[in-house]
């Protein structure tokens, strides 16, 4: 992934595009669920739509963070 060309330089890692499965018709050309650019290295997430169309952010924001920590323990 282009993060980890990053990976050496150190700092922020800003991702945008995070999507919370597959979309289509997405305006963006490279797309990561939350999970997937934590691993790859992202420091920041941009949620964006991924959060704001849907009918529960809260519950939206609770899955993204419990999927972050799934995968950092699988990672360890």
């Amino acid at each position: 992934t282009d993060l980890s060309l990053l990976h050496d330089i150190g700092g922020k890692r800003v991702v945008p595009g995070i999507r919370l499965g597959h979309v289509d018709g997405d305006d963006q050309r490279r797309t990561a669920t939350p999970a997937e650019a934590f691993c790859a290295g992202a420091t920041w997430l941009v949620l964006g739509r991924a959060v704001l169309q849907s009918e529960d952010p809260v519950a939206v924001l609770n899955s993204i963070v419990a999927d972050i920590a799934q995968a950092e323990m699988s990672r360890s």
